[in-house]
């Protein structure tokens, strides 16, 4: 709902593509077609719309300003195929957009490819957007599960911090412009005290406080006070919220017993012995 839009339009990505309702969602029409399980959307907050879709299996990347007109706007050298695409926009600078690629057909770091967009002038395709592969400067051991879990975010307030994330979550001052710049802030190294699960689905900065950082993993809930840390403290919001994915169970074979074990995926045991 950026500033200039309608209080009621939203936009959607979904397995056939990107919807538009203009009516707060009781009548949808399909403004970009897919035919890929993987699409994305993301709004600035001047209300221009960012889009990929794949069809054919070709990948596309579209610019609109008003969510009815859609411009392709990736460059030749940018990848034909892919598996899935995030969208990443900076709020200090709406025309700044970032786009972080796995399973393309280029080369890669494992299977990723990282680009900034710079929107320059009238559509954004062509001369007018300036598009920097950073592809060289992600770290070699970034790891999305073909996708499953895969994120991009930018601070609020510097268009150049970036955070990608997979099973781990990773940090850059300067946008991958540099490889040292680039640091591990979160996942596996942080998994056994319980500060932040691996395997990245989603994350929000504060609207309060740009330094303030929550993530959403297969674990459930944590929160950094402070995102630029040198040395990363998570703090988990779980508070008794259990993430269980069950995938063995074991009863007690004492007759009478209510002892049962389960194994949740990636989230340990639970002993249970209540009656009943």
């Amino acid at each position: 709902n950026p500033a200039n839009a309608a209080q009621d339009e939203v936009l959607v990505a979904t397995f056939r593509g990107i919807y538009r309702s203009v009516d707060g969602g009781d009548s949808w029409n399909q403004v970009l077609a897919s035919d890929s399980a993987w699409t994305d959307v993301a709004i600035t907050s001047t209300g221009v719309m960012y889009a990929v879709t794949r069809s054919g299996g070709f990948i596309r990347v579209w610019r609109s300003p008003d969510g009815s007109n859609w411009t392709l706007i990736q460059p030749g050298a940018f990848p034909t195929i892919a598996n899935r695409i995030v969208i990443g926009l900076a709020p200090s600078n709406p025309q700044i957009a970032y786009f972080f690629a796995q399973g393309v057909n280029a080369p890669s770091i494992g299977g990723h490819q990282f680009w900034k967009y710079t929107y320059l002038s009238g559509n954004g395709s062509l001369n007018g957007g300036l598009w920097e592969n950073r592809t060289p400067n992600l770290p070699v051991d970034v790891f999305t599960q073909t996708g499953y879990d895969q994120i991009v975010h930018v601070k609020p307030d510097d268009a150049n911090f970036v955070l990608i994330g997979g099973t781990d979550l990773y940090r850059s001052t300067d946008a991958f412009l540099t490889p040292n710049a680039v640091t591990l802030i979160g996942g596996y190294p942080f998994w056994p005290d319980g500060q932040h699960h691996p395997d990245l689905q989603a994350g929000a900065f504060s609207p309060a406080n740009p330094n303030v950082y929550y993530s959403a993993n297969d674990g459930g809930m944590s929160k950094a006070t402070d995102v630029r840390l040198a040395d990363m403290v998570w703090t988990s919001l779980n508070h008794g919220y259990n993430v269980t994915q069950f995938y063995s169970v074991a009863i007690a074979p004492d007759a009478f017993s209510n002892v049962i074990l389960a194994g949740a995926q990636d989230n340990g045991s639970q002993l249970g012995n209540a009656p009943g």
